[in-house]
């Protein structure tokens, strides 16, 4: 998934990630749920200073939208692989990866998440589990 890791593609339906290509993934997917958290709310409008500079002559064209934000690399190459899976694995990491916070500031716990969203708890790990694994290049058995 990045220089530092490279995650096999398409090994045998039995094989097992390492125990640090295990940690290797769930850092790299630690860190999408970060930023799609972070970033979640985007809207597509660029800040009042890109604004700013653009009404000045500045660079950009003033009526252009910008569409997305630029996500660093790991953050685009994992995100590019969850939405690969089904449907339901995909909604499975969301649950698990990207933190939802409570109206405090805290963030809420897998068990309340999946309670928000009816799916037990253990089928959510179960599901986490076989997206790992795809995500990885693994067919789950």
């Amino acid at each position: 998934m990045n220089a530092t890791l490279t995650i096999r593609l398409g090994v045998s339906r039995h094989s097992l990630l390492t125990a640090t290509e295990r940690r290797e993934l769930n850092r790299l997917l630690n860190r999408w749920g970060g930023w799609m958290e972070k970033h979640g709310e985007f809207q597509g409008y660029p800040s009042v200073n890109i604004l700013e500079a653009a009404r000045q002559g500045r660079g950009g064209v003033p009526g252009h939208r910008i569409l997305c934000l630029e996500m660093p690399t790991d953050v685009w190459v994992t995100h590019q692989r969850v939405l690969t899976l089904p449907k339901h694995e995909q909604e499975a990491v969301w649950l698990w990866y990207v933190p939802v916070m409570r109206a405090d500031g805290r963030i809420r716990s897998i068990r309340d998440r999946c309670e928000l969203v009816g799916i037990p708890e253990d089928t959510v790990r179960k599901r986490v589990s076989r997206a790992r694994q795809r995500i990885a290049g693994i067919t789950p058995t």
